[in-house]
C-alpha cells in the first residue's frame, strides 16, 4: 500500500495518510443527461428543478445552459426556438451533441439524482476539510458546526 505524506504538524511530526490527493467528485455523465433530457422535453424541467440548482453543476457550460433552460416554462418557447437561442448562446455544435445524447426525457430525474449526490459529496468533502481546519485550530465547536451544518442538508 503507498503511503503519503502530509506536511509536518505545528509539533513538527510528519503525518502519512493512505488516502491519496483527489479529483472531487463531480458526474460529467449526470450532467450532460439532465441538459439533453431538458432539451428533448422541456416539459421536464419543473421535475429536474425540483431535484437541482446551478450550484450543483460542475461544468460551467453545462450550469450556463441549465440557468437558460430553467428560466424557461415549459410553454414559453417551442423546442425549435429553445434550440435556436441556445444556438447563439453556446453554438451549434454543442447543443446538437447535446440533443445527440439523450433520446427523450424520461430518465432526467435519475440524471437530476446523479448530479445532486455529486454535489452533496463534495459539500461534506468541504466541510470535511473546513472541520479538520478548525479543530486543529483548537475549536471543537466550529469543527463540530462545519459538520453538522452540511449533514443537516444532505
Amino acid at each position: 500500500m503507498t503511503r503519503y505524506v502530509l506536511p509536518a504538524m505545528p509539533d513538527g511530526v510528519a503525518r502519512t495518510t493512505d488516502v491519496p490527493w483527489q479529483e472531487p467528485p463531480s458526474d460529467l455523465d449526470g450532467e450532460e443527461g439532465v441538459i439533453g433530457s431538458m432539451l428533448a422535453d422541456p416539459a421536464c424541467g419543473p421535475r429536474v428543478a425540483g431535484i437541482i440548482h446551478c450550484k450543483d453543476f460542475t461544468d460551467s457550460g453545462y450550469r450556463r445552459i441549465y440557468r437558460l433552460l430553467t428560466r424557461l416554462s415549459p410553454g414559453d418557447r417551442s423546442p425549435e426556438a429553445l434550440r435556436a437561442e441556445l444556438h447563439a448562446v453556446v453554438g451549434e455544435a454543442y447543443v446538437e451533441a447535446l440533443t445527440d445524447c439523450v433520446p427523450s426525457g424520461a430518465n432526467a430525474a435519475w440524471y437530476a439524482r446523479r448530479v445532486r449526490d455529486a454535489y452533496r459529496r463534495r459539500r461534506i468533502i468541504s466541510a470535511a476539510a473546513e472541520a479538520t481546519r478548525e479543530a486543529y485550530d483548537g475549536s471543537v465547536s466550529a469543527a463540530r458546526a462545519a459538520l453538522t451544518d452540511v449533514l443537516a442538508g444532505t
